[in-house]
């Protein structure tokens, strides 16, 4: 007896092989899909943090600080010898980081934690040299990427005769 076709168990088999392959291959696209997104964010919060840091080092090195002033919670005051003055400003519940004339927005999934201060002096006077140091960390961290912070921290070395931190 010659039969045409195939019987029930080779299409239950094939049907079988083909879905293991589907489903392979589904999470393999899932899984290559959030790391892609999750490079791309990563990417551009790499670029507002460079961005940023840059404007702010650009600024604490050549236009020479007189004052560091506290405008609030969240907000530092920039006075240089020059007469001009920038701010830094966090504004936690709408993700913009802000330093003078520059703005950065964050995605919705980052979390933006609040400004933090810190100064640290020389053990002894160093005479006309940088003895004290005054650091500043905006932490900004993604829910999707664990364990690393895309915030700012600036570290800014000084002579206390030459600059005043006013809280």
């Amino acid at each position: 007896m010659k039969k045409n076709g195939f019987t029930l168990v080779e299409l239950i088999t094939t049907f079988a092989l083909i879905s293991a392959i589907v489903i392979v291959l589904v999470q393999l696209v899932l899984n290559v899909k959030n790391t892609y997104e999750k490079l791309g964010v990563k990417t551009e919060l790499l670029q507002t943090q460079g961005t940023l840091l840059d404007k702010v080092y650009t600024s604490l090195l050549t236009k020479n600080v007189q004052i560091i002033s506290y405008c609030g919670e969240n907000c530092l005051e920039f006075y240089y010898q020059n007469g001009t003055s920038e701010r830094l400003t966090v504004d936690r519940e709408n993700k913009i980081i802000s330093f003078g004339k520059h703005t950065a927005s964050f995605l919705d999934l980052v979390k933006i934690s609040s400004l933090e201060t810190s100064i640290s002096y020389a053990q002894k006077e160093l005479v006309n040299k940088e003895d004290a140091i005054f650091e500043i960390h905006i932490p900004v961290t993604v829910s999707t990427i664990h364990d690393q912070d895309f915030g700012i921290h600036v570290i800014f070395q000084y002579n206390q005769n030459m600059v005043s931190i006013v809280k």
